[in-house]
């Protein structure tokens, strides 16, 4: 299976793909996949639930967020 990734941030991840097997679990490596837009440096500060409720970007990039250029977000779309 390929996978393509966008418009995303990987930030502090040390294994980004896993791992498989049942017995010895073996670290998957970056094969069969694709990226654009995709940033593993910066910080990431997301919209949380305020004092009025949730927000319409709740979970995604603040504006002073890194990754808020790429349009990068959980649930939607988020403008740039």
């Amino acid at each position: 299976m390929n996978y393509t990734f966008s418009n995303s941030l990987f930030i502090d991840n040390v294994h980004e793909f896993g791992f498989y097997g049942n017995a010895d679990p073996i670290e998957s490596k970056k094969n069969g996949h694709t990226e654009q837009g995709v940033r593993r440096t910066g910080k990431l500060i997301l919209r949380e639930v305020g004092t009025k409720g949730m927000q319409k970007d709740y979970l995604n990039p603040t504006p002073e967020s890194d990754g808020r250029d790429l349009g990068a977000g959980i649930f939607k779309t988020s403008k740039k």
